[in-house]
């Protein structure tokens, strides 16, 4: 097939990867990963006869792609045999009743081992979620460019060439030899990248852990997203709700009052943030070209090696002033209407105001049922309204444009995770609409196999791939980089299929919950006490193998599903609350132990979670134990009956609190009668005995207003 499509690279038809009759045991991945490194000497240069190819890359990514699928849809039907079977009219039929959802959620946990689908960018924004919520938010996001028109580096991989000039560095021999050699490029930059993560982020910063993802603009250059936590991190996103709490405070409080303990604390946390952000990162330029002293450079400072820079200061802002300013806004690329608005404005931001001082700003944010909720934002210090953020030895060192983001807030980290980890539609979404179309548009004949292989086709092939792309995808290069390994675990219990001699037999492997509820037979393998162990714990340490429980990998991150929303507002908040009970307390077989065997409903499973968090293991075991029994305090107010009330809570508080002092004993009532009530006065001023009829009135306004 390769021969007759591309007779000029194959004009012998030798090293064609479609030819079956040659190495057999050679996948096509890998044939073709070998093609695109061949090079061969022509008039005494080397050539990449099949990566300068024009379309052999994009050719060889379709076959590449095709043979996945259907490799996929064969395991699909092999572990899903009653599907295979589905007539048009059943499928149409499932369309049309809104039921087609449950089969394209089984579909898209088999399209995530083809990389770059929508489902395998799906599955990597929830490995770095299960992350996160392991071992908590990182403590910023980073990006870096690629300047491969200029590294001097990769350009001496090219070849020699020169223009008609006889200018070997000139910028169109530059741009040419990178729309040239797509392959080195992209290679470049993931070993680039991967060594100054090494000595950048670690060596220097001292990093505990990251992950980071590839990306490709708009004019096909690669590019990568990430984050990062640092050892000497102070926890950001807890200093950040304390300087929140402490400004709330602050404002409630009447100025005449001493600030209280939370505000003292806010202040604190607010200098420990501005103090960190100061420390890591700057705003600041030290020669900003709007004043008219700096001169623009002869050489593109990206151009230069760094060990070969004698000048550092100079060096630095050349690279602030020529790589790091947002210079030019245009519709194109980040002018936007935001809202109602009628301006266009920048989606960056800019330009950004002058601040002497990095300082915390509160912003009130109007929600949906128009209850006050405040934002904190950290305003850094800044000198130019167009330089962004950086850290000055990741600018000068990687030597292109960067950036670099503080996390402190968690929401915000989680929509980061939205926009960058996964940048694609929700996968059954996605696979649900195409199948839709492909069904009603099918032929009679049509059967559930053809149908749904066309469909992962088309789901493939809904937007461009640039040539570093392919040529990432044909070199068999990591999208993604990660410090964790991150497994699926299943609270449901679902089993995996295995085979049987028995043709009609169906044989399932033990699920990892199975081996949990079964624990205490493995106890003699080991020296630790598992019965005691959560869930959670006992995933992340052990796994079965061969009848016997072995240590995991310390760097091992289980991902848990199914998840449900923490908020109290949550319809399904009853759910949260179940498979937060199977996670962190420990149970035994059945799993209905963890609730106490008790008829399973959403207020059970709210009301043993409670009951749980106020025990001595959930504060040792659950991460953030007090906020989340703080929520379900929350929700149990949330949810008091609203029932007619009764005498005894129609009568004032002060006759509700008097009963607490009085004897249940009749006989003590006519003695009542003659005593003397004045008596329980006398400890106090007359002040005081002025200010007691309105004692709980003002307690409850002044309640109302910390709230």
């Amino acid at each position: 097939m390769a021969t007759l499509a591309f007779p000029t690279l194959f004009p012998d038809s030798k090293g064609d990867p479609t030819n079956p009759s040659l190495l057999k045991n050679v996948t096509l991945k890998e044939k073709i990963k070998h093609l695109i490194k061949f090079a061969e000497k022509k008039d005494s240069e080397w050539c990449y006869r099949f990566a300068n190819h024009p379309r052999f890359s994009y050719w060889a990514l379709n076959m590449i792609q095709r043979k996945q699928i259907l490799q996929q849809t064969v395991i699909f039907f092999k572990q899903n045999p009653g599907e295979k079977h589905l007539t048009l009219l059943e499928l149409r039929d499932m369309i049309r009743n809104n039921q087609s959802n449950l089969l394209m959620t089984k579909l898209s946990r088999y399209i995530t081992n083809i990389t770059g689908s929508d489902a395998y960018w799906f599955k990597g924004k929830e490995d770095l979620k299960a992350i996160i919520q392991h071992v908590g938010p990182p403590t910023f996001f980073f990006t870096f460019s690629s300047a491969d028109m200029h590294w001097p580096k990769l350009h001496d991989l090219f070849q020699n060439t020169c223009n008609v000039n006889g200018d070997c560095n000139a910028p169109d021999v530059r741009r040419q030899n990178v729309i040239d050699n797509p392959h080195i490029v992209d290679w470049f930059y993931t070993e680039r990248l991967k060594n100054f993560i090494k000595h950048w982020l670690y060596n220097t910063l001292d990093a505990i852990w990251h992950w980071y993802r590839f990306e490709y603009q708009s004019r096909g250059s690669i590019h990568c997203h990430g984050v990062a936590k640092l050892n000497n991190d102070p926890g950001l996103c807890k200093l950040s709700e304390t300087a929140l709490k402490g400004y709330l405070e602050d404002v409630s409080e009447d100025e005449s009052t001493p600030d209280s303990l939370a505000i003292v604390n806010g202040k604190i946390a607010g200098e420990n943030i501005c103090r960190y952000y100061d420390w890591i990162l700057s705003t600041c330029n030290p020669d900003p070209p709007d004043e008219g002293n700096w001169i623009k450079p002869i050489i593109h400072p990206c151009q230069k090696i760094y060990n070969d820079i004698e000048e550092s200061d100079s060096d630095y802002i050349d690279l602030l002033n020529m790589v790091q300013r947002h210079t030019r806004c245009s519709t194109s690329y980040c002018l936007r209407k935001k809202g109602n608005e009628k301006e266009l404005k920048c989606r960056f931001n800019f330009p950004f105001e002058h601040h002497e001082k990095t300082s915390l700003q509160f912003e009130l944010i109007h929600t949906k049922d128009s209850t006050p909720k405040y934002k904190m934002q950290v305003v850094t210090k800044r000198n130019d309204s167009r330089v962004n953020n950086h850290q000055p030895l990741q600018l000068q060192g990687w030597r292109a444009n960067c950036d670099i983001q503080l996390v402190v807030d968690y929401q915000a980290c989680v929509e980061y995770l939205a926009k960058y980890a996964a940048k694609s539609e929700t996968r059954s979404h996605l696979l649900k609409n195409t199948f839709s179309a492909i069904v009603q548009n099918c032929q009679s004949t049509a059967d559930a196999t053809t149908m749904i292989k066309k469909t992962v086709m088309k789901t493939l092939g809904q937007r461009d791939f640039s040539a570093q792309e392919t040529m990432h995808h044909l070199l068999s290069l990591n999208f993604v980089s990660l410090s964790f390994i991150v497994f699926p675990v299943n609270l449901n219990g679902s089993r995996r299929l295995k085979l049987s001699d028995a043709p009609d037999e169906v044989v399932t492997t033990d699920s990892l919950l199975d081996t949990y509820a079964e624990r205490d037979k493995y106890q003699t393998d080991l020296k630790c006490n598992l019965t005691n162990m959560n869930f959670l714990e006992f995933a992340t340490k052990y796994k079965l193998v061969s009848g016997k429980l072995v240590t995991q990998p310390k760097n091992l991150i289980p991902r848990v599903f199914p998840t449900y929303s923490s908020s109290i507002k949550s319809p399904k908040f009853g759910l949260y609350c179940k498979y937060q009970l199977l996670r962190y307390k420990p149970w035994k077989t059945p799993p209905q132990d963890a609730w106490g065997n008790k008829q399973e409903n959403d207020e059970l499973f709210v009301s043993e979670w409670k009951t749980f968090l106020q025990s001595d293991y959930a504060q040792n075991y659950v991460p953030d134990w007090h906020d989340k029994l703080e929520d379900l305090q929350e929700y149990s107010d949330l949810h008091v009956h609203t029932e007619e009330p009764t005498e005894s809570e129609q009568r004032e508080e002060w006759m509700i609190l008097a009963d607490f002092s009085i004897s249940n004993n009749s006989s003590d009532a006519e003695a009542s009668s003659l005593h003397d009530w004045q008596t329980t006065s006398y400890p106090y001023t007359s002040q005081q005995k002025t200010e007691m009829p309105s004692w709980i009135i003002s307690k409850k306004q002044y309640m109302f207003i910390k709230l």
